[in-house]
């Protein structure tokens, strides 16, 4: 499964699914690979804008996350890597678009490896029904909620960190953690148009997630944000994965 190229791919453990929104063009992406030791690895990039060139750019990234994550464990020297080949590209700072990106892999000794730049998301539903975010956004909301203890709603869609061209973000700066153990759980990557509606509404993304196959929490986690947003709705898109 690779490159998020219609609104939905499955495969027995995983599945994605994603909706336009209002936007004119569906600019995040999803990829996945299976690595040598029997894990996989799971991407997920939201573009920044919404036109043709970024809409190839993200999916073709994505494809590119995904195939370091998988050989490399580490997704956020993978991510750290993909930017360094984007660089080398011809007058990249002039035509390369941004993305935000959130990458994980499982590995040896039940180990659960994620990294992420900008505000895609990974959270992890336990089995005792615990739903827990492991991802910071990268972006002004954060910076001034540690500040000054609120944000303006303007700030959540200022982007610090990105993947791609820097007039996007300030820098290219991965964050990355690990899940020592993550037997049984559900893990969920998610575009900020899939999970800001749903909590912007007072929901939490666990109730959508806990019930069913990995396809039928991804087109129910979907669906509910493109209902809950507002007139500008934002694509939305999440990858759920059994563990």
């Amino acid at each position: 499964m690779c490159g998020a190229k219609g609104p939905e791919d499955t495969v027995p453990g995983h599945a994605t699914h994603q909706l336009t929104g209002t936007r004119t063009h569906q600019c995040d992406a999803t990829a996945t690979r299976a690595t040598r030791d029997g894990g996989r690895a799971y991407v997920l990039l939201d573009g920044i804008g919404s036109n043709p060139a970024v809409r190839d750019w993200t999916r073709d990234q994505a494809r590119r996350l995904a195939d370091l994550t998988a050989r490399r464990l580490q997704p956020h020297l993978a991510i750290t890597r993909l930017q360094e080949e984007v660089a080398l590209e011809p007058g990249w700072q002039n035509t390369v678009p941004g993305a935000c990106a959130v990458a994980a892999v499982t590995g040896p000794n039940r180990i659960l490896r994620i990294a992420w730049i900008g505000d895609c998301r990974a959270y992890l539903l336990y089995p005792d029904g615990y739903l827990g975010r492991h991802t910071t956004d990268h972006n002004m909301r954060t910076v001034l909620e540690a500040r000054d203890g609120q944000a303006p709603r303007w700030a959540r869609n200022r982007i610090t960190h990105c993947l791609g061209h820097p007039d996007a973000g300030e820098a290219l700066i991965p964050d990355w953690t690990t899940d020592p153990d993550r037997t049984g759980t559900r893990l969920l990557l998610a575009s900020d148009g899939c999970y800001e509606p749903i909590e912007d509404a007072g929901h939490t993304v666990a109730t959508a997630l806990a019930d069913g196959t990995p396809a039928d929490a991804a087109k129910r986690l979907v669906r509910l944000a493109i209902k809950l947003g507002d007139g500008n709705k934002d694509n939305a898109t999440c990858l759920v994965a059994d563990l």
